[in-house]
């Protein structure tokens, strides 16, 4: 029986390693191509980096676990959010670790521990090896139908609709192995709690409800929104597992109130932090708008997962168990969350996509054995053709948008956009991409050293995004969600950088918005307006190569002398020190 469990294991083990190379390898693409005036950010949802790193930062240099909102320039108060980043700032800044390196380990940990939740999990509900294997195999690499997409677009025919697994993590599993830590961890930590609820079923061990609960707990902290859809379905699993027999299972029944009581206090302060607090229920509650697909992307998304789920689900309920029918609730009431008037509808569908690929280990088994039967002449010829087809409906998506993550890995000035995924949403505006310019980093490194906590800077979205990763202060705009009132802040930025505005309602703007930082990069500069004179409101404080600051100067008397200082433009990659700074005296003067 070891024997047997050990080379279960050790398979698990070979094929999550050599996952986690197939996975590393656009990363170290992308490592390889920071030129010395590019820098990379993050495959995926580069745009959503900067509120992982502004955690890390702020956790790093306060003895707090709260943070702030780096992304709008509001003052607030700080909150519980993004726990795990401000664990890992603090554990960075202990050991002495950069920062970006230290999050690109917690990536690789968080897929190898999603990796083993996600076969614990099937281990749990399936009670073949085979149908195990083949669960952990279609959970990491099925998608939909996106690549008839793709080549109905090749040959210059429309389908109408794009499947929804190159968009959104939500519905494919392997797309969350490209995202943020916290998301692969939230998936993983899910699955474990589920496993652990499910082995209390058939076990005695007081382990299992501990563990389930403390699992739920770190839920919470990573991706607390499943914590409704867990709750749910621990409820309704337990009350349906009860009817028959009006009895349940002691250790069950610990398991289910230790994930309900390990849930509460998250639940509790999310709720009341994202829907009462006047100033975060607007930003990441009323503003986090994530609608589900259309039902027909959704289908479009899963593709074949889907067609041996439904075929599946007949051998899958021959010999029904707990976690047979807590699998079947738990797809309903995903679904259900899906599509209720909700703001954050999507976020229910985490772990629909693993749950799909259980039932459909069962359908696939009979088909897998079919094709690769042995046949005689000219029937042998149906194998390697079978199996090519089941291939491409399966995994012909997944090949599809890891060829997108090679390029845009690869494509450090973004010259070529990938529209055949989702990475071309996140390409096709400027400086949004995967990569950087050093100068822009080098702006960032000097604005961090430079800022105050409560100071603000101005600069376009895309801009703005990327500074606030770095600095203790805040940006006037830079985040859909992140940042109140993100859309008339867009529009009044392009007004400004337009040139649209005259010099007294510029410097109103300037001083209604507690603005200290102005910064002119090439996206700014696109906007066609001209660059700022050195008069009493701007003065250029640090240039780096294609990227200027500009410090608003407060305002004075007609004729009154004050000071401000100014910097030597630097070299490329070279940080000003204090002693480049010297003060520079200038007469304000009428602007209007």
């Amino acid at each position: 029986m070891r024997d047997r469990v050990g080379a279960e294991w050790r398979w698990v083990a070979v094929a999550a390693i050599a996952t986690l190379i197939l996975i590393e390898l656009p990363f170290l693409f992308a490592y390889s191509q920071t030129l010395p005036d590019r820098v990379f950010v993050s495959i995926w949802a580069p745009h959503d980096y900067a509120q992982y790193a502004a955690a890390m930062r702020e956790g790093a240099s306060s003895g707090s676990w709260l943070i702030h909102d780096h992304l709008t320039g509001e003052p607030h108060d700080p909150v519980f959010m993004y726990t795990l980043y401000v664990a890992l700032g603090k554990l960075a800044a202990a050991l002495g670790l950069d920062f970006e390196l230290a999050y690109h380990l917690a990536e690789v940990a968080a897929r190898a521990v999603l990796l083993v939740a996600v076969y614990a999990f099937a281990s749990a509900v399936l009670s073949t090896v085979h149908r195990r294997r083949l669960a952990f195999v279609l959970t990491l690499f099925t998608s939909g139908l996106a690549v008839f997409a793709v080549g109905a677009r090749v040959v210059g025919a429309e389908l109408g609709t794009t499947p929804a697994e190159l968009n959104w993590p939500e519905v494919n599993t392997f797309l969350v192995l490209l995202t943020a830590p916290h998301l692969q961890l939230g998936l993983a930590f899910l699955l474990l709690a589920a496993r652990y609820y499910l082995v209390s079923w058939t076990s005695t061990s007081v382990a299992n409800p501990a563990v389930a609960g403390a699992m739920a707990l770190a839920l919470g902290l990573t991706n607390p929104f499943s914590l409704v859809t867990l709750c749910a379905v621990v409820t309704v699993h337990l009350g349906l597992m009860w009817l028959p027999s009006r009895a349940l299972p002691r250790r069950a029944i610990w398991s289910g109130i230790t994930i309900l009581l390990g849930s509460a206090p998250l639940l509790a302060y999310n709720l009341l932090a994202f829907a009462a607090d006047p100033f975060w229920s607007l930003t990441y509650g009323q503003q986090n708008v994530q609608p589900s697909p259309p039902p027909i992307q959704l289908v479009l998304g899963l593709g074949g997962l889907l067609v041996f789920t439904l075929s599946g689900l007949r051998g899958f309920l021959r010999r029904p168990t707990p976690g047979t029918w807590f699998v079947l609730v738990w797809i309903a009431l995903s679904l259900g969350l899906m599509y209720a008037p909700l703001q954050v509808q999507r976020r229910f569908a985490f772990g629909l996509h693993p749950l799909l690929a259980v039932v459909a280990a069962v359908g696939l088994e009979p088909v897998w054995r079919w094709a690769r039967r042995e046949r005689r002449f000219p029937r042998s010829l149906l194998r390697p053709l079978s199996t090519l087809l089941l291939a491409q409906v399966l995994f012909g998506s997944t090949a599809i948008l890891y060829a997108a993550a090679i390029r845009e890995a690869s494509d450090p000035y973004g010259r070529a956009l990938n529209e055949a995924s989702g990475f071309a949403a996140q390409a096709a505006a400027p400086g949004s991409g995967v990569f950087q310019s050093r100068s822009l980093k080098d702006t960032a490194l000097w604005l961090a050293g430079t800022m105050g906590p409560n100071d603000v800077v101005l600069a376009e979205n895309a801009t703005g995004n990327y500074l606030a990763a770095f600095i203790p202060g805040r940006v006037f705009v830079g985040h859909w969600v992140a940042t109140l009132d993100h859309g008339p802040k867009q529009a009044a930025t392009r007004r400004f950088y337009r040139g649209d505005l005259q010099p007294e309602e510029r410097r109103r703007f300037l001083a209604a918005n507690n603005i200290r930082y102005v910064v002119y990069g090439p996206i700014e500069r696109a906007r066609g307006g001209s660059l700022p004179i050195l008069t009493a409101d701007l003065v250029r404080v640090a240039t780096y190569a294609d990227v200027t600051v500009y410090e608003v100067a407060p305002p004075l008397p007609i004729g009154r002398r004050a000071q401000v200082h100014g910097c030597v433009t630097p070299s490329l990659g070279e940080r000003p020190a204090r002693s480049e700074c010297r003060p520079r005296t200038i007469v304000a003067a009428h602007l209007g």
